[in-house]
């Protein structure tokens, strides 16, 4: 019994990280895209 909830404990420490790394991700993605808009754009002006 005692070592099944040690590989469950396991499984969801691994299910939190993989969701972590994906909100770190999303993050870094919302960052780039906002980067990505304030750049300074080249060309004619309208």
């Amino acid at each position: 019994m005692q070592t099944r909830i040690g590989e469950h404990d396991t499984q969801l420490s691994s299910i939190y990280d993989a969701l972590e790394n994906l909100l770190d991700k999303k993050e870094e993605e919302k960052e780039q895209k906002e980067k990505w808009l304030k750049r300074e754009r080249i060309g004619f002006k309208k």
